[in-house]
Order: C-alpha cells, then structure tokens, then sequence
C-alpha cells in the first residue's frame, strides 16, 4: 500500500485503505506487518472496523495501532498488533493517508 508524495496533493488528503475478509474474535490472535516511512507527513493506522448499523457506514472508532505521523526512519519496521478478543465479528482496516501541506 502506498501514498503518493503530499507535495503532488493539492487541497486535499490521499487515503489508502486495506480491508481484511470478517473475522471473528480468537484469543491469541494478531496480524504482523512491515512499514516504511519517509516523513513525507503520512501515518498509518491499524483499526478493528465494525459495521454501524445505524448509519451502514464502517466504524473505525477502536484504534489498534498508530504509526507516527512525520517520524522518519528511512527503515522497514515490523509492526505487531493483538486482534480484540470481545467483539464478535469485525475487519482490520490498515489506513494510509499523506496529509496535503497546503
């Protein structure tokens, strides 16, 4: 998954979202990943992701995992999640977004 560059945005950010099959709670559960972030002012994040049935819009209100918004490492990092143990069905949902700096 990548996002392009911020400085090629113009007023608005650029979001990249993977989406796991439904999945249902297990303890001893997690999902292990590798990242790479230049500091071109992006982050990722790692949601479990639930259906709001109310709105029928998916609801990525339980953070897992945040990568550091304009941390530069200019390396692969492996990041390591544990999957909720008390939600009965949900997705991951690995968002990317480079923030548009105008």
């Amino acid at each position: 998954m990548e996002v392009t560059d911020p400085t090629r945005l113009t007023n608005s950010n650029k979001i990249a979202r993977l989406l796991s099959p439904m999945m249902t709670s297990r303890t001893g559960r997690c999902i292990s990943f590798y990242y790479f972030n230049t500091g071109n002012a992006s982050s990722l994040h790692v949601y479990a992701a639930q259906n709001n049935t109310k709105t029928g819009k998916l609801d990525l209100s339980r953070r897992l995992f945040s990568g550091e918004r304009d941390a530069a490492s200019n390396q692969w990092r492996l990041g390591r999640v544990p999957l909720p143990t008390n939600l009965p069905t949900y997705q991951v949902s690995k968002t990317a977004v480079a923030y548009s700096r105008f």
